[in-house]
């Protein structure tokens, strides 16, 4: 049987065990449809350039996967035993005992992301690479 759990080491060497996001995690996230990753049915551009609507569905994607991860009450276990909530929203609303996702290192929200990712098939590589730099509200930030 296959797993649906990975343990993770961030950075600062920090663990986080992710799972399989639920359809419950979407609906807890406020999700009610997921972008289409599939491609609009256009051939790539060249040098692989994907198009602008797929593009905005990927940033729709990681918007969505984000929230639904921080829907799942996941617990950064540092160093020190101490677990920290992990979740999705703008810097000033966190409280003590969460770390919001823009305040952690692009590589670690990387790699949440593409680990989260492979639980999902073929879609979920699609979404990869996420966009890394989160911006000033908790949300992705928007390139152009």
């Amino acid at each position: 049987m296959k797993t649906a759990r990975k343990t993770i080491t961030l950075s600062d060497g920090s663990k986080l065990t992710v799972r399989k996001l639920s359809a419950m995690d979407y609906i807890k996230a406020g999700v009610k449809t997921l972008p289409n990753l599939v491609g609009d049915g256009t051939e790539p551009k060249q040098g692989g350039e994907i198009s602008q609507k797929e593009e905005q569905a990927r940033l729709e994607f990681y918007e969505i996967t984000m929230r639904a991860i921080a829907a799942c009450g996941l617990r950064i276990i540092g160093q020190d035993g101490n677990k920290t909530a992990l979740v999705y929203k703008p810097l000033d609303e966190v409280k003590d005992g969460e770390i919001t996702m823009e305040e952690l290192p692009e590589e670690d929200i990387t790699k949440i992301a593409e680990a989260v990712a492979s639980f999902s098939g073929e879609v979920g590589q699609k979404a990869i690479p996420f966009p890394v730099e989160a911006g000033q509200s908790g949300q992705p930030a928007q390139s152009g």
